[in-house]
């Protein structure tokens, strides 16, 4: 069976999410941080200053039973992406209770 080569942009976005949403090529990204985690040590500690000018969006999420904070970022127009993002992954950690 022959590889297949994914599009370009299509791939892991690891240490790129900032720039990729800043020139709009991508809508939302997350993050996860166990206690004690700082944000170099998540990717996200770059966001700020964007979040602070409104040019990009942060919606935080503490899971109550394991202290897993879940960080999403998106642009101001792709908000919509965040709930429903938010409520899959809490489904997932409840096994589909919400």
């Amino acid at each position: 069976m022959t590889k297949r080569t994914p599009p370009p942009g299509i791939g892991p976005h690891n240490g790129r999410e900032l720039q990729m949403m800043l020139r709009g090529e991508k809508p939302m990204a997350l993050f996860s941080a166990e206690p004690g985690m700082n944000p170099e040590d998540i990717g996200d500690a770059h966001f700020k200053p964007f979040v602070d000018e409104g040019r990009i969006l942060k919606f935080s999420y503490i899971d109550p039973e394991t202290s897993i904070e879940e960080r999403r970022y998106c642009l101001p127009t792709e908000e919509w992406r965040c709930k429903p993002s938010q409520m899959i992954s809490r489904m997932c950690r409840s096994g589909g209770d919400l």
